[in-house]
């Protein structure tokens, strides 16, 4: 039973190492925009990849960040009436890209780097050890 269980997650990893040689192999076109989001603390090669998928190279059919986070639903309401405020609540957008960049955010929020000196908003409640 125990060897059965042990090909099974053998042959799951094969699968995996040949999904992933294949998603590096499309992006070949993508290369220059691939490396520069693996720069961004966090990213790494499948999350660059899964990025490019979703959004593409070409930020310029988004015209603002702005736009691109209201797209991704990453960006909360706003809506005030009389001083009171309403529902802030997120909308539903693009589920697999607003999954990707929070796994992003997770990982970078983790990460030894100067990102938290940069953006100390992300890291109210993580204090990176020294």
């Amino acid at each position: 039973m125990l060897r059965h269980l042990s090909d099974s997650i053998d042959a799951l990893q094969r699968q995996l190492a040949d999904i992933d040689a294949y998603l590096m192999r499309a992006m070949q076109p993508y290369a220059w925009a691939h490396s520069l989001l693996q720069t961004i603390p966090g990213i790494d090669e499948t999350a660059a990849a899964l990025i490019l998928i979703e959004i593409d190279d070409d930020m310029a059919r988004f015209g603002a960040p702005e736009r691109l986070a209201c797209w991704a639903a990453l960006s909360p309401g706003n809506h005030e009436s009389a001083g009171k405020r309403k529902s802030g609540r997120t909308r539903h957008g693009n589920n697999a890209i607003r999954y990707i960049l929070c796994e992003c955010a997770n990982a970078a929020r983790m990460t030894k780097s100067t990102l938290p000196w940069r953006c100390p908003v992300l890291f109210q409640c993580y204090r990176p050890s020294s």
